[in-house]
């Protein structure tokens, strides 16, 4: 992967995953005071904490490289193996923000059930399609 990708690359995604980590804590202040149903509330307040860290994770790491190839001057590193340690951050990454818009997609369902069992349902309906075609677009682009 050359410095211009890693640079695109770096620059989208703290700025979608900060978004998401936003969202995430907005959900788990909600939760935190949520009364009844102590499981259900207690496994969506999981999944979103899940959620909200995977997505720090990856603000953190597209962040760090984006600082990186600022200061070096669009350079990740003077050697080969820098570049390499830069790919493996870029692999892992994106493994963490498939993991936290997993647990964004099981919380939002379970959402839905904390309401009722037809939001419930029709949630979880929602969730498993929304996240059947961002799995399908990962399978058909090789992302």
């Amino acid at each position: 992967m050359n410095v211009e990708a890693i640079d695109k690359m770096a620059r989208l995604v703290p700025t979608i995953s900060a978004l998401l980590t936003g969202f995430s804590f907005s959900m788990i202040t909600r939760l935190l005071f949520q009364e009844g149903k102590e499981r259900l509330t207690t496994a969506t307040l999981i999944s979103f904490l899940a959620s909200g860290a995977a997505m720090l994770v990856v603000t953190f790491n597209s962040t760090y490289l984006l600082i990186t190839i600022a200061v070096s001057g669009g350079h990740i590193g003077p050697a080969d193996s820098a570049a390499g340690i830069a790919e493996v951050i870029i692999h892992v990454t994106k493994w963490i923000f498939y993991g936290g818009i997993a647990c964004l997609f099981t919380g939002g369902a379970l959402l839905g059930w904390l309401q009722s069992k037809a939001v419930g349902i029709f949630g979880t309906v929602i969730m498993t399609v929304a996240a059947s075609a961002i799995l399908v677009t990962i399978l058909l682009l090789g992302v």
